[in-house]
């Protein structure tokens, strides 16, 4: 058993966007829209009114596993 907890990696939008096939600003709108329809867990690391989304690796892969590209 290993000693230390492993974590899942935060991903930027672009990154999730990336992952998803959409590779311009339609594909981080889409990546935003799911953060705000509860589909992808996300983290705001932003300052002030500008959010800053890290998305979490887990989320990422358990959402595309729900749409059978996983």
């Amino acid at each position: 058993m290993p000693a230390f907890k492993e974590t899942n990696r935060l991903l930027t939008v672009t990154q999730v966007a990336r992952e998803i096939g959409i590779n311009d600003d339609n594909g981080r709108r889409r990546v935003r829209r799911l953060i705000r329809a509860g589909k992808l867990q996300a983290e705001d690391h932003g300052t002030g009114d500008q959010a800053y989304w890290l998305i979490d690796e887990g989320s990422l892969k358990r959402y595309l596993r729900e749409r059978g590209r996983g």
